[in-house]
């Protein structure tokens, strides 16, 4: 049996069809904020991925630095102007200060972050709802979970 869109769509109609993808390619950007890398977030800076991209954040002087994965520093406002998806990594949830400060500064820019964390039950609750309370002022989505697959196929569902 044929799908109505199947059978609503003739040869005529179909010289209409738009040969172009739906949407343009994206730029993800990837934080971590924890220091030294989960080993699941340290897996995911191995594999290959088109769109994505991945960075430290690390403290400064002028609050924060955004270090690349080859190692070279970031600025951060040409890191949100180039970003069309912004998504913050943690595990153990101790740079609840720092979240802050990058929560805030992605709010100047005018940019909501998706959160991820990776509860594999050793960050404290305290811990967690620090950082819950750092970023969820800033956040679009926050995702907590034990399924360290779950962090692969959200990535791909970005189309990362």
């Amino acid at each position: 049996m044929l799908s109505t869109s199947t059978s609503a769509t003739t040869t005529k109609e179909a010289a209409y069809r738009i040969n172009t993808a739906n949407s343009e390619a994206r730029s993800i950007k990837a934080i971590f904020l924890d220091n030294p890398l989960d080993p699941a977030f340290h897996a995911l800076t191995e594999q290959a991925w088109q769109n994505l991209q991945f960075y430290r954040l690390e403290p400064s002087l002028d609050d924060f630095t955004l270090v690349a994965a080859d190692g070279s520093v970031e600025d951060p406002i040409a890191f949100t102007q180039t970003a069309t998806i912004i998504v913050v990594f943690s595990s153990r949830c101790e740079r609840t200060e720092l979240a802050a400060k990058l929560g805030q500064f992605l709010n100047r820019q005018g940019r909501t972050p998706t959160l991820f964390i990776l509860d594999k039950g050793d960050a404290e609750q305290d811990r967690i709802n620090s950082l819950l309370n750092a970023l969820r002022p800033y956040a679009s989505m926050i995702v907590q979970s034990s399924d360290e697959g779950y962090i692969d196929s959200m990535l791909s569902a970005l189309r990362a």
